[in-house]
């Protein structure tokens, strides 16, 4: 057996990247325990052959946090949160990244870790070590290695693997450092401040009223010029304005010497001085050549300047845009601060790509590349460059097409001379008065030719004139403006000032800016201006009434510079945190002792509860009804506010109360609905319960609304949750997933849970009506009950609910019914007919990879056909997806075979619609929601996405699954099984009304939508 190299990546689509540029052949994958990719090839690493093994976490692996204990809002004193212990808790506990590593560890010989090259970075590695070092010795520099690279380049990685260094504790400290002070600081003040004005004030429209060491003064340079704004006073003034013909009678406007006057009288008196002058003497002509230099190498703050001032794009979106053209090998690493270009920077060979390609080459003249200006050198990334050259067509979002065109066009002028203009300056004199004419001509355009936001506007014609000439004047008045005040910043503004002063890094600015306009701090008005709104303001004001400093970038900015010394090793993180601590804490209490200057400010713009709102529950300590204001609920006579659940539909619950503290229960109903308590839902009343859970997450054994008493089964979908009974949904019954987005509908008038559990399947019975049974084995209620997968109507991203989503891979038909129809494989899980499976694990991606070519061989008409595909489902010329209809043909070659599959029949076309099916197109490495494909993969191993060439040419398997042809596998299934007896009663109603033939099945597949493809 050969030693394992276990390398690890940031994200799974890094990792890919680098098995398919290091492996000298196409590398084998299979699925982790959590479905994250793992990629394996064969080499040689230190003079051995060894066995690579290519995973990837994704992102972070552990977060910090306060032990539970510490999570009550109303039982911990904030002041508290700077002395409580800190934990690290998992950031994402459904990935089970800890266990994968764990398990993909095993018998391993070495570990190289290729997380991005940043101190986020570092700070990983060492998440990863402490993992790793449960179960095996490390050893930085013997078998633990640190890959170092800025790009996804073949040359770059092979670079990395040459020259392979070991993880930064420094740099991983300063993060720790950075991570626990933020936590407290910012926990600390935002709890209190919260509970301070939520529980006083019912018009504030925010969620949180959150403090944050680099989001306040973030938001206090936007307050600022807010104020600046506010407080200017317009003021008159008066200049002379005086035009001569020059050469061909042309007019040129002259400027004054003395620009403007702010006295109306004296400018009168100027202009009365030259009044009587007919003429203006030239007295002095220069001509000067000037350069305007051409760019240093592009870092992360001027990317997000220029793509928010010249593409419209915000920060935030910029960094996630330059994210994935990073990790798709388009552009080097996007988060650098440096824009010095290596010494060995073999500038001509990246040019050299760009010269001979049919879009870019007109940007590249040989004869003018020079060599790059040097830049500031921060030690960390190269500045970000393009690596390869592809069209513009290549990119399905034109925001990725946008920045990679600005990134390489932005680098070639870098490299490319300086441009060159003639400037003029003319000198005239009229009297004692002086005026003056300056005009630009470009000679050379150097860079601005491929860089057009550096332009000089060059003037049509320079005048030319003569010394001691006169020309005749043609204009002389005085003209009236007022003084304006300056515009609210844009991002491209406060970017450039939060640089300069210190707040944030290249990484979090994007972040600090995206999270004062979420938390409606500030709104973005046309010019991608950042205007600061009421609560914005009231609460920069508060603070400098209080104390200046919390929201002054000095105290931020002295901060990073100890942060810095904790990175470089000159400071050790104890000290550091500690010092910061005692400040902020101090600061902290004195705030408290004087929030009520803050308060003075609320009064004057907010309303108080009292004052507005409407009777809802009662309170469970008064039994007084409590106000529902905005997304809280507020008792007058306790003078304490509750958090509710918003983006829903809220009502009282009959009345009902908490059997924990007698508060009325309320309905909360958004796709699915649940009940909950308003004091337990903001103090949960077990450790298992988080902030924010129902009752179908409550433990308490005498709560009959608790998930001890409404429990059915545990979900099949997520393994984690519970289906619980809404008590309140009759008559249209839902059993939801207390975890994830699954439920199911029961139509009846009466349902419950019994006390007895199913023999078969162990699930509680439920009594339906008058019939008593096990929703999932009781073959009577099959046509009551239907699966539902809720959508959120809120995610963006395009396409909508009944449009694009509901496909399947060809490939993964094809598998299937090689799968089943060769190797008959029988089933002995004690799944009967008629039950709902059971088992569910997080399976991705069955990428297919037709070509257009293959297409037309394959599909009779293929050509017609393939120009019909919505283009959605073409990816880099290859079809991803072939339709809904195809879906039910697995159905029916899964249900002939074992009948394993017959709990899809009671999942109706509103159950497809929801998006049971879906592959969701907005991520193509996110295609968890297929149920069909998780089914397949469980139950008949790992489906090979690539056609098996000994297979009958692989091809020809397709035409025994056209269900047009009579002689068709396809065919008899869903003419002859029982399949289609059921499928036909839940497709439309449309269809169900004549008899159901086979091209009805195609052509209204999915309750009566069409599928255009196969017309």
């Amino acid at each position: 057996m050969l030693p394992v190299v276990l390398m690890i990546a940031e994200k799974p689509s890094v990792a890919e990247t680098i098995a398919q540029k290091l492996s000298s052949q196409a590398p084998r994958v299979r699925k982790a325990l959590n479905g994250i990719p793992v990629h394996e090839w064969d080499g040689s690493f230190a003079n051995q052959r060894v066995m690579f093994r290519m995973t990837a976490v994704t992102g972070h692996v552990y977060g910090m946090d306060f032990p539970s204990k510490y999570n009550s809002w109303d039982k911990v004193d904030p002041a508290d949160l700077f002395e409580c212990p800190t934990v690290k808790t998992e950031a994402n506990e459904k990935q089970k990244v800890p266990i994968m590593l764990k398990a993909e560890s095993r018998n391993t010989s070495y570990v190289i870790l290729w997380l991005d090259c940043d101190k986020e970075g570092e700070n990983i590695c060492f998440e990863i070590t402490d993992i790793l070092c449960e179960h095996m010795r490390l050893a930085p520099g013997q078998n633990l290695f640190r890959a170092r690279f800025s790009a996804l380049t073949t040359p770059d990685l092979k670079r990395a693997m040459e020259t392979l260094t070991v993880p930064n504790e420094n740099e991983s400290k300063s993060v720790d450092a950075r991570q626990e002070l933020d936590l407290r600081i910012g926990c600390c003040f935002t709890r209190f401040q919260t509970k301070i004005f939520h529980g006083k004030y019912g018009s504030l429209d925010s969620a949180l009223i959150s403090y944050g060491p680099c989001q306040t003064p973030t938001l206090g340079f936007c307050v600022k010029r807010h104020d600046i704004i506010q407080q200017f006073k317009p003021e008159k003034f008066w200049t002379i304005r005086v035009s001569v013909i020059l050469d061909a009678e042309k007019d040129v406007s002259l400027s004054w010497s003395r620009n403007r006057l702010f006295d109306k009288e004296a400018a009168e008196y100027f202009l009365n001085s030259i009044k009587e002058s007919k003429t203006a003497k030239v007295t002095d002509c220069t001509k000067k050549e000037c350069a305007k230099k051409r760019p240093v190498g592009l870092n992360t703050v001027e990317m997000l300047r220029l793509a928010s001032s010249r593409l419209g794009f915000s920060p935030h979106h910029t960094m996630q845009v330059a994210e994935r053209l990073y990790t798709q090998g388009y552009i080097s690493y996007p988060r650098t601060e440096t824009t010095h270009y290596p010494a060995n920077f073999d500038y001509r060979s990246v040019l050299s790509k760009f010269s001979s390609h049919d879009q870019w080459s007109q940007y590249v003249t040989w004869d003018s590349i020079v060599q790059p200006l040097k830049g500031h050198d921060a030690g960390d990334h190269s500045p970000i460059t393009p690596l390869v050259a592809v069209n513009s067509s290549v990119f399905h979002d034109s925001d990725a097409a946008k920045l990679y065109e600005f990134v390489l066009k932005y680098f070639i002028s870098t490299v490319t001379e300086d441009c060159i203009y003639l400037e003029t300056n003319i000198t005239f004199k009229i009297q004692n008065e002086t005026f003056t004419f300056c005009g630009k001509e470009i000679i050379k355009p150097g860079f601005t030719k491929v860089y057009p936001f550096s332009v000089i506007s060059s003037d049509d014609q320079i005048p030319q004139v003569t010394v001691n000439s006169s020309y005749p004047i043609s204009e002389k008045k005085i003209t009236e403006s007022e003084t304006k005040p300056p515009d609210y910043l844009t991002e491209s503004e406060l970017i450039s000032m939060m640089e300069t002063h210190g707040i944030g890094t290249d990484a979090s600015i994007p972040v600090h800016i995206n999270n004062i306009c979420q938390r409606n701090y500030v709104k973005l008005i046309p010019g991608r201006k950042l205007q600061p709104t009421e609560l914005g303001i009231i609460l920069v004001h508060g603070y400098l009434k209080i104390d200046p400093e919390l929201v002054l970038p000095t105290m931020r900015a002295e901060l990073e510079k100890q942060l810095e010394l904790i990175a470089k090793g000159s400071a050790t993180i104890g000290p550091v945190v500690q010092h910061t601590v005692d400040i902020f804490k101090a600061k902290f209490l004195y705030f408290v002792k004087n929030i009520g200057g803050m308060d003075e400010l609320f009064e004057v713009s907010f309303s108080k509860h009292a004052d507005s709102g409407k009777p809802f529950s009662r309170c469970g300590k008064c039994r007084r009804y409590m106000k529902l204001v905005l997304n809280r609920l507020h008792c007058q006579v306790c003078q304490d506010t509750y958090s509710v659940p918003s983006d829903g539909t809220l009502r009282a619950f009959n009345d009902l109360r908490c059997p924990l503290d007698d508060f009325e229960l309320v309905e909360f109903s958004s796709g699915k609905s649940y009940i909950f308590c308003p004091y337990c839902i903001n103090n949960p009343p077990f450790d298992g319960m988080k902030k924010g859970n129902g009752c179908n997450n409550c433990s308490h054994p005498s709560c009959v609304y608790g998930f001890n008493s409404k429990t059915i089964a545990q979900c099949a979908e997520c393994e984690q949750g519970l289906m619980v009974l809404d008590p309140a949904s009759g008559p249209k019954w839902k059993i939801s997933c207390n975890k994830c987005n699954v439920f199911l509908s029961v139509q009846c008038k009466k349902l419950s849970v019994l006390e007895e559990t199913c023999g078969d399947c162990s699930s509680q019975c439920v009594a339906v009506d008058d019939k008593k049974g096990c929703l999932y084995c009781t073959e009577e209620f099959e046509a009551n009950v239907e699966m539902h997968r809720l959508v959120d109507q809120r995610r963006g991203g395009r396409g909508g609910g009944r449009g694009r989503g509901r496909e399947i891979s060809v490939i993964l038909l094809l598998n299937v019914y090689r799968t089943l129809s060769k190797e008959r494989l029988n089933h002995s899980s004690g799944r009967e007919s008629g039950k709902f499976y059971h088992h569910h694990p997080n399976f991705t991606n069955f990428d297919s990879n037709i070509t257009q070519v293959q297409w037309d061989s394959l599909v009779p008409g293929g050509s017609q056909s393939w120009s019909r595909l919505p283009q959605f489902t073409k990816r880099n010329g290859a079809v991803q997806a072939c339709g809904s209809r195809l879906v039910e043909m697995v159905k029916g070659l899964c249900r002939s075979h074992s009948g394993v599959f017959s709990g899809f029949n009671r999942r109706s076309d509103s159950s497809m619609n929801a998006g049971l099916f879906s592959d969701d197109s907005q991520d193509p490495n996110n295609n968890s929601n297929d149920l069909v494909s998780d089914y397949l993969s469980a139950h008949y191993g790992s489906l090979d996405s690539n056609l098996d060439k000994d297979v009958d040419n692989s091809f020809s398997d397709l035409e025994l699954l056209w269900p047009n042809n009579p002689k068709s596998l396809a065919f008899k299934i869903l003419t002859e099984s029982k399949a289609h007896q059921r499928f036909r009663r839940n497709i439309s109603d449309e269809c169900c009304k004549k008899p159901c033939s086979v091209n009805d099945m195609v052509k209204y597949c999915g309750g009566g939508r069409r599928i255009a493809a196969y017309q």
